[in-house]
């Protein structure tokens, strides 16, 4: 048994217990040296992360901004793709239009579709003659008419004018005038005026009007 009283040997203390709280003190010497060693390093460790969140929100702003100029780059294409798919299908509108308004002047009739609107025709008979006075009847005729040598020199004989054109996408329109000359006056008739269709299913085409039929003895062929 030892005697301690402020540092000196004055009460009677176990050994045992002296040894047992040196080898706590023992244990606690690594702990103190790692807390010395620890919280000086506390700020510094804190600094870090302070510098790695900032790291990182610059970086998140840096990605936003690249994903907004991604977005409105796909945006600006897209609007061009879209004009462009407009543009396209009014093209394809107007060719269709084209190709319809071609078939229906193919099979209107007209001889030269293209050439006007309307087509124009014409076919002039004139002629000249040089008449004896002796020749002012023909033997076994009875003259009268349009029956008869004719007049000397320049005369007009029948001549045709012809107007052709589509009304519309279903109707199809031909005047025909006659000029003639007779008893020495030059007369304008009408000839032919009717209307025909150009829509019917299955290719059937009705017509009508003032018109020579496709047969008889005033056929459209009659001169």
């Amino acid at each position: 048994m030892i005697r301690i009283r402020y540092g000196r040997v004055d009460e009677l203390v176990d050994p045992r217990l002296i040894n047992r709280v040196m080898c706590q003190m023992n244990y606690l010497k690594p702990i103190m040296a790692l807390l010395v060693f620890t919280i000086p390093a506390m700020p510094v460790h804190a600094e870090d992360l302070a510098d790695e969140v900032a790291e990182l929100r610059q970086l998140l702003i840096e990605i936003q901004h690249d994903y907004d100029s991604r977005i409105s780059d796909l945006e600006a294409r897209l609007a061009k793709a879209e004009r462009q798919a407009r543009g396209a299908e009014r093209n394809a509108d107007e060719a269709i239009e084209l190709a319809e308004q071609t078939a229906i002047d193919q099979t209107s009739g007209a001889a030269s579709p293209n050439a006007f609107n309307p087509a124009i025709g014409s076919v002039f008979v004139g002629g000249y003659s040089n008449v004896d006075p002796g020749w002012s009847e023909i033997p076994g005729f009875i003259p009268g008419g349009e029956l008869g040598p004719g007049g000397a020199g320049f005369s007009l004989g029948e001549s045709d004018f012809n107007l052709q054109a589509s009304i519309d996408s279903n109707f199809y329109g031909n005047l025909t005038l006659a000029i003639a000359s007779e008893d020495g006056e030059t007369a304008l008739e009408l000839e032919e005026v009717w209307i025909q269709t150009t829509s019917l299913p299955s290719g059937f085409m009705l017509t009508g009007g003032r018109y020579f039929s496709e047969a008889g003895y005033l056929n459209k062929f009659h001169r």
